[in-house]
């Protein structure tokens, strides 16, 4: 949770959340990148993709 946390903090500095204002994280960052950034920092990352049968993880 820090490094989720500790990457907002430097996104949100450098100008690249998608918008301003109060909102959860998702709706803020762009996933693809800010995943691959946590990977590139050793976070292993999965992807939950919901749908009419259940969730699925694709890592």
């Amino acid at each position: 949770a820090g490094a989720v946390a500790a990457l907002a903090c430097r996104w949100v500095s450098d100008g690249r959340l998608a918008r301003t204002g109060a909102a959860g994280l998702a709706s803020l960052v762009e996933p693809g990148p800010f995943l691959s950034a946590l990977a590139e920092r050793g976070v292993k990352v999965a992807v939950f993709e919901g749908g009419q049968h259940g969730s699925v993880a694709v890592a």
